[in-house]
């Protein structure tokens, strides 16, 4: 029953879970030394390159979090907007909608292998000549990647716990979309300066 379910629950995500890979894929396409090397859309992306740190492997890792959420904030914004469902048609746009927004927000949240990923890399680089700077942004480094860590290895153990922190996660994006939850438009802008600030010291 268990192995049936999560068949089930598989396949029905399985849009998002194709966006989950591609938003790998666009990270390392993005950073520059990086290269894909094999890409599977249903399970996993393989990729190598000589300066591949922590935060490359952090970027990559957590690409899905910060596209698939956009993607979804996107659908439940859109579906926001309409007025009227009188019409089949713009019912069935709306099932599309809500689908699809499910799917990117169910594939958001890091698995624990991508989890576990970054803070490897940090670990071995104790051991090479960026010793110091992980010793000083090492604990910053950990307690963001800590809340990923934790949320994977939890969803692991179960597929059942997997679905209910997914739907959650599901609400909590559909509050932002509908404007239930309000984020400060400062606040975000700011984040997305140091996002940017940070790619282009990544990138130089």
């Amino acid at each position: 029953m268990n192995a049936k379910f999560k068949n089930a629950f598989y396949y029905f995500n399985l849009p998002g879970i194709v966006m989950n890979e591609i938003a790998h894929a666009i990270i390392i396409l993005l950073l520059p030394h990086v290269k894909v090397t094999k890409l599977n859309l249903t399970s996993h992306v393989e990729y190598e390159g000589y300066y591949t740190t922590a935060t490359r492997t952090f970027l990559i890792a957590y690409a899905p979090l910060f596209i698939n959420t956009i993607l979804s904030l996107i659908c439940v914004y859109t579906l926001s907007q309409i007025n009227n469902f009188g019409s089949i048609k713009l019912f069935t746009y709306s099932i599309i909608l809500i689908y699809v927004s499910l799917t990117m927000a169910f594939s958001s949240l890091p698995s624990i292998s991508d989890a576990k990923l970054p803070l490897k890399i940090l670990r071995k680089q104790l051991f090479t000549k960026k010793f110091i700077l992980v010793v000083l942004f090492g604990p910053l480094f950990i307690l963001l990647s800590t809340p990923g860590l934790i949320i994977s290895y939890i969803s692991s153990k179960s597929i059942y716990i997997q679905i209910l922190l997914c739907i959650l996660y599901s609400i909590f994006v559909f509050l932002i979309g509908f404007e239930i939850i309000e984020i400060d438009i400062y606040v975000l802008e700011q984040s997305l300066d140091f996002l940017n600030d940070f790619y282009q010291e990544l990138t130089k």
